[in-house]
């Protein structure tokens, strides 16, 4: 758990350096005429706003996958502790002891009864962490199709700058 929050805090860290990277756009290497310019610009400026959208769905991303992790931990640890809870009950009523004194028989009724609510407790934690899983995962896919939308957009605009320079190019010759 403590691992994979490392991992999404260095892939968090590492995103707004990579992402301004890919901002700032170097010079066009063919000159675009006055006539394509405007479509050139335009594609530019579509480019940086899918850019920022793609660097936030990304983030969300990562959240909405550690969250997903987290549910299954809740889910897994959940599961383990009714486990326990349970064979600890039926380990204690198996077979009912004769007890000397009214304080031995009070000490294995708070035994038995720490361990029917430790398995009632944990099962409903079970459940909870089975619902945090499906939400989280449909978080998730929210966040994967934000991403690819994103994605079009940057790859959308940069197609339009690259035929806005070839028309240019095509022009003046």
């Amino acid at each position: 758990m403590k691992s994979f929050r490392l991992a999404a805090g260095l892939l968090l860290a590492t995103l707004p350096a990579m992402s301004i990277a890919q901002v700032t756009t170097s010079p066009p290497a063919i000159v675009v005429s006055g006539k394509h310019l405007k479509d050139w610009e335009k594609g530019s400026k579509l480019e940086a706003a899918g850019l920022k959208e793609l660097e936030k769905a990304r983030q969300d991303l990562v959240k909405a996958s550690a969250d997903v992790v987290n549910a299954q931990d809740k889910q897994a640890s959940s599961q383990a502790r009714s486990d326990n809870a349970s064979a600890e009950f039926r380990r204690l009523t198996a077979s009912t002891p004769l007890f000397a004194d009214a304080g031995e028989a009070l000490r294995w009724a708070r035994q038995v009864e720490k361990a029917a609510t430790s398995w009632d407790k944990f099962d409903d934690r079970k459940g909870e962490g089975a619902k945090d899983q499906q939400k989280s995962g449909k978080e998730r896919e929210k966040a994967e199709k934000a991403v690819a939308k994103a994605q079009v957009k940057v790859d959308r605009a940069r197609a339009q700058m690259a035929d806005a320079e070839r028309r240019s190019a095509s022009s003046v010759q």
